[in-house]
């Protein structure tokens, strides 16, 4: 049996949430990119990969209905869970050497734990969203960084089936690793969590991963819930 030795509950915004049933037309294959008419969006749509409170075009009531989130966070034995509308995930994040430095690898299993059929959006670098600060050696102010939302495209969570996310930090080859001495810390969310691709919403810091290179140590990097 699986041990929870902490559990949170945090609500975002107000309203009530609706039942949703799955598509009438045949599913696709769980984890296939399906594109849809709201993949570009105008910069007064975008709103920041920090925030929950942003809806795809073509938003009707229901989604103002479903503006409350509820994010469940569970530390168990095998690590950290987060439900987060129906959808649950497991996160992994581990230090890896990258060019003269180290970065880091985080993977997500998600989940659509509910039984009900639920949507992601992808941009060019998957479904998670970065933002955070890097404190350099050499430097007495941290380098501050966010994702910009581009172009998307929806992932289908289908019930009971995991679809793995993955992101490397550094992921551009101008962006150094860390050296000794220096340290990450990241803001995770999702570019769009749904019951349908048309009512998507961004999940604003729904992880905390730091990585810390100590002078003369091994790097240390780890996952928790963004509190």
């Amino acid at each position: 049996m699986i041990r929870l030795s902490v559990i949170a509950v945090i609500a975002v915004g107000c309203g009530g949430s609706v039942a949703v049933s799955a598509p009438e037309n045949p599913r696709p294959s769980p984890g296939q990119p399906v594109h849809s008419g709201d993949e570009a969006l105008s910069g007064s749509e975008q709103g920041e990969a920090g925030s929950d409170n942003t809806a795809a075009p073509g938003q009707d009531a229901r989604v103002e209905a479903r503006k409350e989130r509820t994010r469940l966070y569970r530390n168990t034995d095998s690590g950290l869970e987060v439900t987060v509308d129906g959808v649950t995930f497991r996160p992994r994040v581990t230090a890896i050497r990258i060019r003269q430095g180290w970065g880091l690898r985080l993977e997500v299993s998600a989940v659509a734990s509910d039984g009900d059929v639920h949507y992601l959006k992808a941009a060019k670098a998957g479904s998670l969203t970065f933002g955070g600060s890097v404190a350099r050696a050499e430097s007495d102010e941290a380098e501050h960084f966010q994702d910009e939302r581009g172009e998307l495209e929806d992932v289908i969570l289908l019930p009971d089936t995991p679809q793995q996310l993955a992101r490397l930090w550094p992921g551009r080859s101008d962006t150094p690793p860390l050296v000794e001495g220096e340290s990450l810390e990241l803001h995770v969310g999702l570019w769009g969590l749904g019951p349908s691709g048309e009512e998507t919403r961004l999940v604003g810091r729904f992880l905390r991963v730091t990585l810390s290179v100590p002078e003369g140590g091994k790097p240390r990097a780890l996952v928790t819930s963004p509190e």
